[in-house]
């Protein structure tokens, strides 16, 4: 399993139902607390998630 630290961008796997063009992820995160396996991630509206780390995957702008 990938870890992540408290500040890292992060995309959220999606889990509502999507057709097969719609996106899989989220858009980028920021992770607030960790207690691996479980994050809290933060969204930019300050909304904020519980996730399990295998629906987690990292970002990075390039």
């Amino acid at each position: 399993d990938p870890k992540f630290n408290i500040g890292d961008r992060v995309l959220k796997r999606l889990s509502t139902s999507r057709t097969k063009l719609s996106s899989i992820y989220s858009d980028p995160m920021v992770v607030i607390d960790a207690e691996h396996p479980t994050y809290w991630v933060k969204n930019d509206s300050n909304d904020v998630y519980q996730v399990h780390v295998s629906q987690l995957r990292s970002f990075s702008a390039s």
